[in-house]
């Protein structure tokens, strides 16, 4: 509440009334005690509301992911949004048991068991995951097992007939020359010879059209006869998924596939996903490499205390030494092991996900939102997977992570709401939070009234109240968004494996072989928002000074009295420099909490203050200075 004063020229600005006594008010006017109370009780609600409405922006609020899995289906005939993990498993294997025949679909339900296994944990469901599991065949060996052997090579070369189709022969013959294509040279004629597993592989898999959409690219890069780059990196992606599952596993993967890229994609995520950690980064190797000494080997105790998923398989890895009867695992055995088992990695979750909506675009969906996102895109698939097929078709087809804020037992109607109108939603939560907010700072008005000495300085008043209004609103609403408070990383899966899992680590001990290490990308979005908060407060502090020199300059004291009141406030006028420094030390007190990866903020933090330090004294303060140097002149 402001109060003009008494001054020359006070008749333009209309005198309010100050309450210094709330007792003290007409029975016509409301009493400010109770219009302060319902101020408050309505902005501290509106803002609540506001803030846990189940919309943040760029991320999926965990009840609207939930409220998805709700929804009723679009068409007759498709997969209920409902469905769980468990009831996808049920109808793979209930499908695969029509015919009375070798249920060949119970080897890709085994990997969706164990997903259903990793989402709901060892208790939870307990008893349906056990009745399916006694439903499944034991595990068949991977196809390289298969493909390795002589046997398998030949039931392979079988099954695809006697006269194969003129699209299989051109697979199988991708090396040889053919008069209307460009010779093969010796190098790529070489890596075409070294693939030939997976070229069989691919023929037998395009024989019983297993090959998805990615069929016909497939046949047309091998007549292209000069295609060998990408021909070298689809049949090096065959080999990976091969190296880690069955024939009908991969049989069921490559039928959703949808094109080349994304199978590709696929395959780098599961060698990512199913890695070794590096030999020496387990117990005291490293320093025994350092000092150059000991033999560089694990210990039971040393793998149960670094990786507890990976000490069952003990006795599977060590398979050298156990025949001495020695519990040690060496570099070679490490080597030989290959890669972590399926049954403790992502890669069941990742199958699951990929399959379980049956369709090539919701594959690719799926895929390239893990190429986004890396391991935490792990963490919200498995999420939404729990809730159901509906949760998981939302999130992939959002393309973003669910926020690690907020309940999943939100109102169910705001959810919806939410759901189907996100844009909508985020108005209305940005609304309820500015209405909210401003309703709060009202309260205070109420209850603080202010009086001002000087008409001039009414305008400047608002303004600054203005401007802190807008300050404390703003940082309102950046608090209520979890996504500014969470730092970027590049993906895992964009990191390519170019090393073996247990690569000589002589060439530099203290570096993981593994490169996989995620780089962390500009946080371009945490940055601005600093910078938008540093300049607003630089601007409240030119204000102040300003207002604080007029009230000097207005002032009844004389021209030197004035003099001296500037220098006593030369503090204040040094403030913008001093909030510029805390910045400074703030943005790089982040990056040393990892927080932030590049600091603008801090550098544009120090130069806000400092050109906000130069403009007040420089420009406004020095005249001020003058003209009182001149009056007080005059005066003598």
């Amino acid at each position: 509440m402001v109060d003009a004063g008494t001054c020359a020229g006070c008749s333009k600005f209309p005198k309010p009334k100050i309450v210094d006594d709330f007792s003290q008010n007409n029975d016509n006017e409301p009493r400010p005690v109770g219009l302060a109370v319902i101020h408050g009780v309505l902005g501290l609600g509106l803002l609540l509301v506001g803030y846990f409405f189940p919309v943040h922006w760029h991320l999926q609020h965990p009840a609207v992911v939930k409220q998805a899995a709700l929804r009723d289906a679009d068409s007759a005939g498709q997969v209920p949004f409902d469905e769980s993990v468990l009831d996808f498993t049920e109808r793979v294997i209930s499908y695969g048991s029509k015919n009375g025949e070798v249920n060949h679909f119970a080897h890709p339900a085994r990997l969706s068991l164990i997903a259903a296994k990793q989402i709901h944990g060892e208790d939870e469901k307990k008893a349906e995951i056990q009745a399916l599991w006694e439903k499944l065949p034991p595990p068949a060996a991977t196809v390289t097992d298969y493909l390795l052997t002589s046997a398998g090579r030949e039931a392979y070369r079988r099954a695809l007939g006697a006269s194969p189709s003129d699209e299989v022969l051109s697979i199988l013959n991708v090396w040889g020359e053919r008069p209307q294509d460009t010779k093969i040279d010796k190098k790529n004629r070489q890596l075409l010879q070294n693939h030939y597993p997976s070229i069989l592989l691919t023929a037998w898999l395009h024989h019983n059209h297993k090959l998805g959409h990615m069929g016909k690219d497939v046949v047309q890069l091998c007549q292209k006869g000069n295609a060998w780059e990408a021909l070298h990196k689809f049949f090096n992606a065959m080999t990976a998924l091969a190296d880690r599952l069955d024939g009908y596993q991969l049989a069921r993967l490559t039928d959703v596939m949808p094109d080349m890229d994304t199978f590709e994609k696929l395959s780098q995520i599961s060698m990512v996903q199913t890695l070794l950690p590096p030999f020496h980064s387990i117990g005291n190797n490293a320093d025994l490499l350092n000092e150059g000494k000991g033999e560089h080997v694990i210990t039971p105790d040393e793998l149960k205390k670094f990786y507890p998923p990976l000490a069952r398989y003990f006795d599977h890895i060590n398979t050298t030494n156990k025949v001495q009867g020695i519990k040690e695992i060496t570099l070679e055995e490490w080597v030989q092991f290959g890669r972590m088992p399926l049954e403790i990695t992502d890669f069941p979750l990742t199958y699951t996900a990929v399959t379980w909506p049956g369709e090539p675009e919701a594959t690719r969906q799926v895929v390239d939102y893990l190429m986004k996102h890396g391991r935490r895109g792990d963490a919200d698939l498995k999420r939404a997977m729990r809730h159901g097929h509906g949760a998981l078709l939302h999130l992939v087809q959002s393309e973003e992570r669910i926020s690690p804020r907020g309940s999943e037992d939100a109102l169910s109607a705001m959810a919806t709401f939410s759901l189907n109108h996100p844009r909508w939603a985020g108005f209305v939560r940005l609304l309820l939070m500015v209405l909210g907010g401003a309703l709060l700072l009202r309260l205070f008005t109420l209850l603080n009234p202010v009086t001002l000495a000087s008409p001039a300085d009414v305008a400047l008043f608002r303004w600054r109240r203005r401007a802190t209004a807008f300050l404390m609103l703003t940082v309102l609403v950046i608090l209520g968004e979890p996504i500014l408070f969470q730092p970027a990383a590049s993906s895992e899966y964009e990191v390519a494996v170019k090393v073996p899992i247990a690569a000589n680590p002589k060439d530099n001990p203290n570096k993981d072989n593994t490169m996989l290490g995620a780089t962390e990308s500009s946080d371009t979005a945490a940055n601005i928002t600093m910078i938008v908060l540093f300049t607003i407060a630089q601007v409240i502090v030119y204000m102040t000074c300003l207002r604080r020199m007029r009230e000097i300059r207005d002032g009844s004291q004389t021209p030197q009295q004035k003099l001296k009141l500037l220098e006593n406030e030369d503090n204040l006028f040094d403030l913008g420099l001093y909030i510029g420094i805390a910045g400074t030390a703030l943005g790089l007190g982040l990056i040393m909490l990892d927080l932030f990866t590049k600091p603008y903020a801090a550098y544009v933090s120090n130069i806000l203050g400092i050109a906000c330090v130069a403009v007040v004294k420089i420009h406004h303060l020095r005249n001020t200075r003058q003209e009182l140097l001149l009056e007080a002149g005059e005066n003598k």
